[in-house]
């Protein structure tokens, strides 16, 4: 290895320390991020009048079908006396995915889909966010494009800081 290949591979080793990436952006991992790292970089307020946010939600005369009720209770009959000890998969495989599996998709789009333990990017000129989602509804057939929404377990951090 030259002297100009060992220094380059040096610098390489630094900004995977420090958490850059080629270009020098600071590239920060969903599993890793810090709340105050987080609110450096992102606007973030607490919402004081959060029962407002869904009131109209809330208030609206939502029919639901005999048969999406009759589904509903026997997937909590069928789960109640377990689900304290299911696991991460264990309550995605029996509880969530029943009723993600309820939506049909190609009704909405034909470019939508799910997809599970999907890689998000999202880069910005100042940093970029990266991860494994556990499940998102995305736009796509290959491979996600552009996400609704997400669904990211947050394990608690070893230590308060974290």
């Amino acid at each position: 290895m030259s002297e100009l290949e060992r220094i380059e591979q040096l610098e390489k080793e630094i900004r995977e320390l420090k958490g850059l990436n080629k270009e020098g952006i600071t590239t920060y991992s969903f599993s890793q991020i810090r709340l105050e790292e987080l609110e450096n970089l992102v606007d973030i307020k607490e919402n004081i009048h959060k029962e407002e946010i869904f009131k109209q939600w809330f208030e609206n005369d939502i029919k639901i079908s005999t048969d999406r009720i009759l589904f509903l209770e026997k997937l909590i009959k069928r789960n109640i006396k377990l689900i304290k000890f299911y696991h991460e998969e264990d309550l995605k495989v029996n509880f969530i995915m029943p009723l993600v599996n309820k939506i049909d998709f190609f009704l909405l789009d034909d470019n939508i889909r799910s997809f599970a333990n999907e890689k998000l990017i999202y880069k910005t000129e100042k940093f970029i966010f990266n991860g494994e989602a556990d499940f998102i509804f995305s736009k796509g057939i290959k491979k996600a494009e552009e996400p609704y929404f997400f669904i990211q377990e947050f394990k608690k951090g070893k230590t308060r800081k974290d």
